[in-house]
């Protein structure tokens, strides 16, 4: 049968696609659970609070996929310890309302099992439910319910705001499958960020903050504390951010990852061990320059990572007594969250999502040996983009001033043949984010730019994880320094090799991408045209504002206001007089991590000087727009700025 898919790869291609996540092996390693989400919502005031997801179902052996739940946005599966039943989040009775089903794997319909009125949070947790050893109940995340006297002031017509006075913290909760019955199990007043809960059900291990604002999570820390009872026990803080907490299966040991982690959901990092009775932390895995993902530990003791290889994908374990690392799998691929079961046969079965630079998602199984993993692929989820252009994607290396091995990915347009052509350089925001051999995640504006006929670069530079914890952190304190010498230099590079047309460049990014640009155009007048996507110019005013004022300092290490600082150094709004790049801006008016006031300022500024510009905004959206038409109206806005100003 021949594709529907029209052959260019247009916006509209880019936005049909699904995203895979989330892969639930069932206990005895015959089924993968998975989501299935839609790329973006539905348009408009009304739209529905979260993105189109369903819960589908796939033989770990292959066979048929099925789709398991019906709900608006169905989330987070979870195999009860028997593998009878499969718990999941829906906000199926009420459009924004998540709360806690069971659904039987043979056969019958879902039973909702929580009404409560507050919030179940998932968008940025990782660990948003979890089953009990013995079956009897699952373990949740819930944010406190808004105060009586909040609510009653309210009532009387009193909405005013007391900032951060009202604190609302996200606890662990509990629910019996047979009664119903809801009950709080951690501590009140303490914020759970993650958690995970021991191999007997009786302790927990969780991301820990004082604090239940987003800035809290910058602070946070490792702790145990009994389920339904006691203080927390800190078992790791420093300076760096903790993250992904998994124990061992005697449960003597709980391991982490750290790194100077960015934004929530952001955090690759160094694997650590550390006794669950207290005692001192350490690194397992060596110091080589990968950055793991997710931890788990396997049947025999083994911790198994995923792993940011180098912008590739790889699958290691780790032996906690040396912390010797032994590599089971490493590609050109990306890879999603793990999950395993051990079978009767003492296999442990490993699922997992995969895409690379060629292929979509798609959800694949393995068993885990001595040896390399074989992968089978067991769902075909984009059929329909077969037929759509593919741009030639390939890796690039180079060498910044100083001497550091930098690398990145060059997108051509399909069938090019030779000669200089216009070049965007994407930048990825973070900074300790990554772009990786995959599909559509960064890559999504190069492949609608690609097919307009423009060569995209997208560059991993200093600060990027996948690299080693070394290299993630080279650019705190310097955050706009040697980390945009990383990128001009990589342009020079290919501007050297016949790529790129010095004439004819672009330069775009989202967050700390749209920062890096600003900032770049204010010391380098190279570039024909700019985006600033969600971006910040005046870093003072962007701490006084933001919901995570603890990230730049964290980065920068120094006090946004004092006059010396970093922050003073690096804000582009300082240096507004050297711009002349034309540039679109583009930002989220619902946005809380990079206000959007920063756009405001960077549009009447460059207004003021003359220089030619345009400021897009819209309306609901957030740090990451999510309704249909805005994203096909930024895709198409993007691509039109840069094709009308690189080529004309």
């Amino acid at each position: 049968m021949e594709s529907t898919v029209p052959t260019p790869f247009t916006p509209e291609i880019a936005l049909a696609h699904r995203i895979v996540s989330e892969p639930a092996l069932s206990p005895d390693g015959e089924m993968v659970a998975f989501v299935l989400a839609d790329a973006t919502r539905p348009s408009g005031p009304a739209r529905p609070a979260f993105t189109p997801s369903a819960i589908h179902a796939v033989p770990a052996a292959g066979g048929q996929t099925v789709r398991l739940t019906q709900g608006r946005s169905d989330t987070s599966p979870r195999w009860s310890p028997d593998g009878d039943w499969l718990a999941f989040l829906s906000d199926v009775e009420r459009d924004g309302q998540r709360q806690v089903h069971v659904l039987p794997r043979h056969g019958g319909e879902p039973r909702q099992l929580t009404h409560l009125d507050s919030e179940i949070p998932v968008e940025r947790g990782r660990d948003p439910l979890a089953w009990l050893p013995d079956g009897t109940g699952v373990v949740f995340l819930v944010t406190d319910p808004t105060s009586a006297g909040t609510t009653e002031r309210i009532a009387r017509g009193e909405d005013h705001i007391l900032y951060e006075e009202e604190p609302r913290y996200q606890r662990l909760w509990s629910v019996s499958v047979g009664s119903g019955e809801v009950t709080p199990v951690s501590p009140p007043a303490l914020q759970v960020w993650e958690f995970a809960l021991s191999p007997d059900g009786r302790q927990v291990a969780a991301i820990v903050s004082d604090e239940p604002f987003e800035w809290g999570w910058y602070r946070a820390r490792l702790a145990v504390f009994d389920l339904g009872g006691g203080p927390p026990r800190t078992l790791h803080q420093s300076w760096r951010q903790v993250a992904k907490p998994a124990w061992s299966p005697d449960q003597t040991l709980v391991a982490f990852l750290t790194s100077n982690l960015s934004d929530r959901g952001v955090d690759a990092g160094q694997p650590m061990v550390v006794p669950a009775a207290g005692g001192e932390a350490r690194a397992v895995g060596g110091d080589e320059r990968v950055s793991d993902t997710h931890l788990a530990f396997g049947a025999d003791g083994r911790l198994l990572t995923a792993t940011n290889v180098r912008a590739g994908a790889g699958i290691s374990t780790i032996d906690i007594a040396t912390g010797a690392r032994s590599w089971l799998w490493n590609a050109r691929k990306s890879i999603g969250t793990l999950s395993l079961a051990a079978t009767a046969g003492g296999r442990d079965l490993v699922a997992a999502v995969i895409d690379d630079l060629d292929r979509p998602q798609d959800v694949y199984a393995g068993t885990l040996s001595d040896g390399p993993i074989a992968w089978r692929r067991l769902t075909d989820l984009h059929a329909d983009l077969a037929g759509a252009t593919r741009c030639e994607s390939r890796e690039v290396s180079w060498t910044a001033p100083d001497g550091t091995d930098i690398t990145g990915f060059l997108h051509l347009p399909a069938g090019h043949t030779g000669g200089p052509l216009p070049l965007v350089t994407q930048v990825h925001g973070g900074p300790t984010g990554c772009v990786r051999a995959e599909f559509f995640y960064h890559q999504r504006w190069a492949r609608v730019l690609a097919d307009a006929g423009l060569a995209v670069f997208v560059p991993n530079y200093r600060g990027s994880t996948g690299f080693g914890l070394r290299f993630a952190e080279a650019n705190v304190g310097d955050m706009g320094g040697a980390d945009l010498g990383d990128i001009l230099s990589g342009i020079d590079r290919l501007v050297e090799d016949g790529v790129a047309d010095p004439n004819r460049l672009g330069l775009c990014g989202w967050s700390y991408g749209g920062f890096t640009t600003a900032w770049a155009i204010s010391q380098d007048d190279r570039f024909r045209a700019a985006v600033v996507g969600a971006g910040w110019v005046d870093w003072r005013s962007f701490h006084g504002r933001t919901d995570i004022p603890l990230w730049d300092r964290m980065h920068y290490q120094t006090d946004a206001f004092d006059p010396a600082s970093h922050q003073r150094r690096f804000s582009p709004i300082d240096f507004i007089d050297r711009i002349a790049t034309p540039t679109l801006i583009i930002h989220g008016t619902a946005d809380l991590g990079a206000p959007v006031e920063q756009s405001y300022l960077l549009y009447r500024a460059l207004k003021d000087q003359g220089v030619e510009t345009q400021l897009a905004l819209y309306p609901r959206e957030t740090h990451g727009p999510s309704e249909y038409a805005h994203r096909l109206d930024i895709l198409n806005r993007v691509r039109d700025w840069f094709v009308g100003h690189l080529t004309g």
